[in-house]
């Protein structure tokens, strides 16, 4: 059965024990400091309602977990829901958990949202399928980041 938990400050080693391995796999374009994982960490399980972290639960087992933003779209006039990383432990893969996870976000933690947007990283098609399998969309346009002094 699976279950689903926001993550607790008592959480920490878990997340970045799950975060590292995350890091390891192809869905990452590159690896991710562990200063910006203890921030990611901080945030999801902060007051900030923009940020949200949580696990996903095989029979009690921590099988996973997701870290959610929220913002505003003026393309679609309403809430958005970034599905920021979404991971599935390598033990559990291939048993429909990550397709269920995503439901559950899209269910739950999106009912109020116009879209949930994520990424996929080119060398990760298997998370391609499965998305669009699911109903999401490619956007025909590029993304350009800055990153700001300190980030």
């Amino acid at each position: 059965m699976l279950t689903y938990q926001d993550f607790q400050k008592a959480d920490e080693a878990l997340f970045l024990k799950m975060e590292e391995a995350f890091n390891a796999t192809d869905a990452m374009l590159h690896p991710t400091s562990l200063e910006k994982r203890r921030r990611t960490f901080a945030a999801a399980v902060s007051e900030d309602p923009t940020v949200r972290g949580v696990f996903c639960l095989s029979d009690g087992a921590p099988a996973g977990y997701a870290v959610l933003s929220r913002g505003f779209s003026t393309d679609f006039g309403g809430y958005v829901l970034w599905l920021e990383e979404i991971f599935v432990d390598a033990a559990f893969r291939g048993q429909g958990i990550g397709r269920a996870f995503v439901g559950w976000i899209t269910k739950t933690a999106a009912k109020d949202c116009a879209l949930v947007r994520l990424e996929v990283a080119p060398e990760n098609p298997r998370a391609a399928k499965l998305y669009e399998a699911m109903g999401f969309q490619t956007l025909a346009y590029r993304q350009y980041i800055r990153p700001q002094a300190g980030a």
